[in-house]
This record gives C-alpha cells, structure tokens and sequence, in this order.
C-alpha cells in the first residue's frame, strides 16, 4: 500500500474514532445504524494492516517488473480531500440541525407520511402528550390542549403575493423538530407557529416544554399555532431527532401518503 494511501485511510480511521468513541454518533446516524460506523472503523482498520503487511513484498515485485507496470501513486490533493472531514470535525466540533436549518429540505417531506397504527394517547394534567409530527395529522387535537418538546426557532412567514419595494417579512417565534429518513444529513424541519413570543431570556436553540391549545384552523389546517400556558426550559432528548415512519429510519414501518 503506497504512504499516502494508508494516511487516507488513517484520517477516516481518526475521523470515525472521534465520532464514535466522542458519543457524537447520534449527531449524525441514528442509534440502530452506529454499527455502520465501527463496521467502517475495522474494515479500514485491516486494510491499513494488510496494506502495510504485505507493502515489502509489493516493493520486491515491482523491482523485478517495474517495467511491465504503471501504478499511479495517490497525489497529495486527493489526500487532503480524504483528511478534510478529519479537519473540519476537528477544527469546528460536532454539529448539528438547529434553527439555522429551518429552511433545509431533506429527502422526503415529512408532512405527507402518517404513522401506520394510531398511538394510544397520553394525558398528563389534561394535557395530551404529544410530538411536531403528530400534531401536523391529527384532527382531534384542533382545539384541544397539547404538551410538546420542541426547540424555540424564528421563521419568517413566506407569502405567494410578493410587490415591489415591499419590507422583508418579519421573523415569527416557531416551536420545531427536523424529521430524519435515514440520518441527519437529510434532516427536514417540521415546525408550529407560536401565537405569542416566549420569554426574551429563552435564546434560540433551546429545547422547551410547552403546554397549551393548538389551533390548525389559523392557518388554514396547514401549520398549526400554539397558544402558551406554560413554558419550561428542559434538556435535550435522547432522541434529537423525530423519525419519519416508513424510511429506512423507522424498519418495519408503512408509509401512508395523505390526500393533501
């Protein structure tokens, strides 16, 4: 195996072992999949091995036929481009969707896709316990009272009439989820409107408890809004991230297109 090729192979290896062994694996691949991830490690890991291995008896070959072969040596470029995410990780630190996402698209669109079976719902003090994803489906819950974690975002309101010279749409307070078919890569927002805005001492990003009534009908059945009685600070879920029934995320799962 020729130097350079086992450095790339090296900087995967590292790049890989810091997501892992750092516990930043649910950052970018959801629990059931970490096994890709160590699967990768020791693949790569015995290929370094073999390739250094049997290196001295490559080297002894090619001095007897070195004539009879052309092998093209892996240029510094290339390396720099397999240690890049090596770099990046370490030089930027573990990321993930927040509300400077709340404009991506992902893979699917997750308004479309229902759970298959209903789920036995969960009243806590009146409250119907309850997710971003459900609450874009369930008619029941128009008008009724909701608990919900979510994180607290800003999202400008889009309208389809747009005139000359008019101001830029001001920032709403949003309550929301990104939505994952397989990974965080193709992570998609879900997200409520928040009839009032929340304490100014509550900066983005952070994850919340809310209690209230939600209302569909203001905007239309579309997107809900949430009228707030109570509102707590609360840490983030094991799961970050809510999984899009029927994708390779959630196996064993139909997914059910709605007629909208």
């Amino acid at each position: 195996m020729p130097p350079l090729r086992a450095l790339q192979a090296l900087c995967w290896l590292a790049f890989l072992g810091l997501v892992l062994l750092g516990g930043h694996a649910e950052t970018y691949v959801i629990a059931w999949q970490s096994w890709l991830v160590l699967g990768a490690i020791v693949v790569l890991a015995l290929g370094v091995v073999i390739g250094l291995l049997t290196r001295s008896a490559h080297q002894h070959d090619h001095a007897h036929d070195q004539s009879a072969h052309d092998h093209e040596e892996p240029s510094w470029i290339e390396t720099g481009v397999h240690a890049l995410p090596l770099l990046l990780f370490v030089a930027v630190g573990p990321t993930a969707l927040g509300s400077h996402s709340l404009s991506a698209d992902g893979q699917l669109d997750a308004t479309r896709f229902v759970t298959a079976a209903p789920v036995e719902p969960t009243i806590v003090d009146g409250y119907h316990r309850t997710d971003l994803l459900a609450l874009r489906h369930d008619p029941f819950l128009d008008g009724g009272k909701i608990e919900i974690i979510a994180r607290l975002g800003e999202l400008a309101e889009q309208t389809t009439r747009k005139r000359r010279n008019a101001p830029a749409p001001i920032p709403k307070p949003v309550l929301f989820r990104h939505v994952i078919s397989c990974c965080a890569a193709d992570g998609r927002p879900i997200y409520a409107w928040l009839k009032d805005p929340p304490p100014a001492t509550l900066p983005l990003d952070s994850w919340v408890r809310i209690r209230g009534r939600v209302d569909l009908r203001d905007t239309g059945g579309v997107i809900p809004v949430v009228t707030v009685d109570v509102i707590e600070v609360v840490p983030q879920p094991k799961n970050a991230y809510l999984i899009l029934p029927g994708t390779i995320a959630a196996p064993g799962h139909v997914p059910v297109p709605t007629n909208n």
